[in-house]
């Protein structure tokens, strides 16, 4: 019986010891009433691909144009930016292109955006004009 208490004090105390030995508040500010509402902080990186035809503006690329799922484009974009070839990309692109469609791009665009909630920021990462034969 007497082991008995013994085992159950020494798993009280090792359950309470935390909260004994707490220096702030701060674990009870995540929970209950002392929450606070969550801020959202975190930027989210988007890359985008841009063609311009002969007599036209600036327009977002459209993977299916290649034949391509935009799941499967974004990792090849964010791959090729991140190894630093996205004028190969580019390049490779726009030839697949001009093997589905009449449409030739004469100028290509890649740029990156980092929203946050307080702002976007814009910043072209690379640009890309075919060589005309």
């Amino acid at each position: 019986m007497m082991l008995k208490k013994i085992i159950i004090l020494v798993f009280v105390a090792w359950f309470l010891m935390p909260f004994v030995l707490i220096t702030d508040l701060y674990p009870f500010f995540r929970y209950g009433m002392f929450a606070e509402p969550l801020k959202p902080t975190q930027t989210t990186e988007v890359l985008q691909l841009l063609w311009q035809d002969d007599n036209s503006k600036m327009q977002l690329f459209k993977p299916d144009n290649i034949g391509l799922t935009d799941n499967h484009f974004g990792y090849l974009l964010r791959h090729y930016f991140y190894t630093n070839q996205i004028k190969q990309l580019c390049s490779q692109i726009h030839y697949a292109m001009l093997k589905k469609n009449a449409k030739t791009a004469v100028y290509w665009q890649a740029r990156q955006l980092k929203i946050s909630p307080q702002r976007i920021d814009t910043l072209i990462v690379a640009e890309w004009k075919p060589v005309k034969p």
